[in-house]
């Protein structure tokens, strides 16, 4: 018997304003559906409703592997700065 194991990929691109987290801000992020090759850019002057309406869509679409130069280091600056805006521990 074989399995197959099917997972969505993506291709992610963060910018910011710096590499620190705390003093950096991210104004534009982007995402490639591989499968799809469908492009979403997300950009908003609020950097909270930026990343809200960003891991919205990365969950609904069920992404699974992250593709991107630095990809490591981006997720960490988007966890941090999403930890800033709403507070989080």
């Amino acid at each position: 018997m074989t399995f197959k194991y099917e997972h969505k990929k993506c291709v992610l691109d963060i910018e910011t304003t710096g590499f620190n987290p705390w003093s950096g801000k991210i104004i534009c992020i982007g995402i490639k559906d591989v499968d799809s090759n469908d492009v979403t850019i997300f950009h908003d002057d609020h950097e909270e409703t930026l990343l809200i309406r960003f891991l919205q869509y990365f969950n609904k679409n069920n992404f699974r592997e992250v593709i991107g130069f630095n990809v490591g280091s981006q997720w960490i600056q988007t966890v941090s700065q999403l930890r800033q805006t709403r507070n989080f521990g």
